[in-house]
């Protein structure tokens, strides 16, 4: 998905088509303001001519977007003024978003598209409404496209302007400049706001020159003030104090006005000239304790980042003890913005008020980041705050500090932490004792190693906690545990997680230990067991002799498989695998003969039609762990519900041939660990600390000291050879359920 539209505010930091934001301890970016997306989705380049046209046309036309205007002009019929249009250039049209309040902030909602060109070269720029209130736009003229170079023969020489007007024209002399000072300013009042705009350029300009706007100010105060239309109101705001009409004084009286619209625009006028004064900023406090609106207070927010970081504090506490709405769409965040800076510099400061917080996702990132900040002292200082803090701000703290501390080593416990762990777990709220035996784990203590290997072997405890507390050991490389996951392999509610966490312990018996169970082992299971013996030359060996003499099926070695065993880098798990296995087939004929193969099997009628609800239960089996589809399923690939999945041609070639074109976010690395271990994903997040590496199995944190070398590759994540483990009517149920439109019942709820 690539959204098309954002609201902006000043100190903001957006969702990104790929990577992290430069300030890693954000925690939290914010996302488009728009309900959909102009296109049915993908890959980016379906949305040209030709490929699914009809269901992108009716989306919108396309993901890339030119130019963007919200029409305030005075010919157009009313139902389209404060409405946004842009053009999109793939759809050869221009769409249309109706902007609706939400909270502090806006939604654009879908509208049926403005303006569909007949022309396949029309390729819009850029479109601007004048003084006679049309809208005048550009187009390139040219069959080129974003992406292209002058390499592809794109024409510079060509476009076009045009002129899109309602109803009859009529010629509309204008010359603002020659109008006196007092009628520039009667023009806020004017219902096209191109005069209005141009009225206000001229007068800041004369104002510039030393002109005497002594009149002209007085009319714009009189609008400020008597006018009852609140976008007039803000127009004489804005002539103003851009023509220098407002002092400090005159703006500090505007924060009791009484439409938040003009105190927002006070407190954002209060900073654009520097830091406020004292003055200003004790009235902001006042503000953040008592004023109601969302919009006022995400001014506000904006404005704490203007604000330098020693003289913060006091409106930044006023703001996270305020009544804020969690789902509003930019408040949340954008206060944790203006806040962040703060923690680095006084973590204690910032424990302190971490419980003091009203929503559960401030509280959450202040604990992270001052343990971030300085993991000593920012344990000492939350300890005591745990102690007094209810069991809902306990929960959102700890979860805080264990994100900080996730992919640390050897954490010194904290000045009070025995007594501190005594309390804690005295609570009767289980999550936060179950919080609290995890930081205990990464602070070293020995209880909680002791109670999280008890919770783990005892078969009558709730299954999610054992499995939590067995990667939480994992995780933290809890010494002596290979005994307990060998164990486990006989456990059915824990063998998956005993499997995959075997691969972080160098132990010589775990190769037969698992391959003597491999029969036994469920599908999943198995993908487990040969993602762990893939991680280590010596188990890759035993499982390609495993292979070898048939104990495991050669078509349960994949080619995504057969790339991590090269990447190990050994000669003899090289030679071997070409024994037992075969070579990485790199040739198109291979791939173009199983997609004919596979479109044949879905052409005949020899077999019964796909059921949908069957294909369900084989999408549950192979694709849910690591896509998407209808609101359900994993992350690891790209969301399969605005794909082309009714186009079965599309499916095969992204299922057979999954690198044949693979984007950036899903390319395979392969990170190399200091005792002998390869692991194989996609990097989600990284930091000076640790990397999260995706595998097709589980989320791994490897702490940077304890790896020894990271090789990325060209090469998807999604493994090959996943329909040549299904029978042929499984393939058929498959496609029929990746063709329907919307969920179907599983078999055993459609009766």
């Amino acid at each position: 998905m690539i959204p098309h539209l954002f609201h902006v505010v000043p100190g903001a930091h957006f969702q990104r088509m790929y990577g992290q934001d430069l300030n890693r301890n954000l925690y939290g970016l914010l996302e488009s303001c728009a309900d959909h997306i102009h296109w049915a989705g993908g890959r980016w380049t379906d949305s040209r001519e030709g490929k699914g046209h009809e269901k992108h046309s009716a989306a919108g036309g396309g993901h890339a977007h030119v130019g963007a205007m919200i029409y305030l002009g005075d010919n157009w019929p009313d139902r389209y003024r404060q409405s946004l249009l842009t053009f999109n250039l793939h759809g050869h049209r221009a769409n249309l978003d109706r902007l609706e309040r939400n909270g502090s902030g806006y939604v654009a909602r879908h509208e049926p598209d403005f303006l569909l060109a007949n022309d396949t070269w029309f390729r819009g720029l850029e479109l601007k409404y004048g003084p006679d209130g049309a809208v005048y736009f550009t187009d390139w003229t040219d069959r080129g496209e974003c992406h292209e170079t002058d390499a592809d023969n794109a024409h510079r020489e060509n476009g076009r302007v045009y002129k899109l007007s309602f109803g009859k024209p009529r010629p509309v002399h204008v010359n603002l400049a020659a109008s006196s000072n007092e009628d520039l300013a009667r023009l806020q009042l004017y219902k096209n706001d191109w005069q209005v705009r141009t009225a206000r350029r001229l007068l800041q300009e004369r104002a510039a020159q030393g002109a005497d706007l002594g009149e002209c100010h007085r009319l714009l105060q009189c609008i400020l003030k008597t006018n009852h239309d609140m976008t007039r109101r803000l127009r004489a705001l804005w002539a103003l104090y851009a023509t220098g009409g407002l002092d400090e004084k005159a703006l500090m009286g505007l924060l009791d006005d009484g439409d938040e619209s003009i105190r927002g625009w006070a407190i954002r006028l209060l900073c654009d000239c520097g830091a406020p004064s004292a003055e200003a900023l004790a009235r902001f406090v006042s503000l953040a304790r008592s004023d109601p609106s969302p919009r006022v207070r995400l001014n506000l927010a904006s404005a704490l980042q203007r604000i330098p970081v020693n003289g913060r504090w006091p409106l930044a506490e006023a703001l996270v003890v305020s009544k804020i709405d969690p789902k509003d769409p930019m408040l949340p965040l954008m206060t944790w913005y203006g806040i962040e800076p703060l923690v680095g510099q006084d973590p204690i400061r910032a424990s302190a008020l971490a419980a003091r917080c009203k929503l559960p996702l401030h509280r959450n990132f202040l604990a992270r980041r001052a343990v971030t900040a300085d993991a000593s002292s920012g344990l000492s200082a939350l300890l005591p705050v745990l102690e007094q803090a209810t069991d809902a701000a306990r929960g959102d703290i700890l979860s805080g500090i264990l994100e900080a501390l996730r992919g640390r080593k050897q954490v010194p416990r904290p000045e009070g932490w025995s007594g501190a762990f005594a309390k804690l777990l005295a609570t009767h709220d289980p999550d936060v004792v179950e919080q609290t035996l995890l930081l205990a784990l990464d602070l070293g203590e020995p209880r909680a190693i002791k109670t999280l290997r008890m919770i783990v072997a005892d078969r009558g405890s709730p299954i999610g906690l054992r499995s939590r507390a067995l990667t939480a050991l994992v995780e933290r490389q809890a010494p002596d545990l290979t005994g307990v996951l060998h164990a486990l392999l006989d456990d059915q509610a824990l063998r998956g997680t005993a499997i995959r966490a075997l691969a972080a312990y160098q132990d010589s018996a775990t190769p037969q230990r698992i391959l003597s169970r491999y029969a036994t082992l469920s599908e999943s299971e198995r993908d487990d067991a040969i993602a762990t013996l893939s991680a280590r030359p010596a188990w890759a060996l035993a499982l390609l002799d495993a292979v070898g003499n048939k104990s495991i099926p050669r078509r349960d070695l994949n080619a995504t498989v057969a790339r991590q065993l090269l990447a190990l880098g050994d000669e003899k798990v090289r030679t071997r695998l070409e024994a037992v296995w075969g070579s990485i087939r790199p040739t198109s004929n291979e791939k173009t003969s199983l997609i004919t193969k596979y479109k044949n099997l879905l052409a005949t009628d020899q077999h019964p039609a796909g059921d949908p609800a069957r294909g369900r239960l084989v999408f549950k089996r192979t694709c849910n762990q690591c896509h998407k589809l209808f609101d359900s399923g994993g992350d690891v690939g790209p969301d399969l519900t605005g794909s082309d999945r009714a186009n079965s041609d599309y499916i095969l070639e992204n299922v057979l041939d999954p690198s044949a074109a693979v984007a950036r976010e899903y390319t395979l690395t392969n990170v190399a660990t200091t005792d002998g271990r390869l692991v194989s994903g996609i990097i989600r997040e990284q930091n000076d600390r640790s990397i999260t590496i995706q595998t097709a199995n589980e989320r791994i944190i490897l702490p940077r000291e304890d790896i020894e070398e990271i090789k990325p590759s060209t090469v998807s994540m999604m493994p090959e050879g996943q329909l040549e483990r299904l029978t042929p009517q499984e393939v058929r149920d498959l496609f029929a359920y990746l063709a329907a439109s919307r969920q179907v019942p599983l078999p055993d709820e459609a009766r």
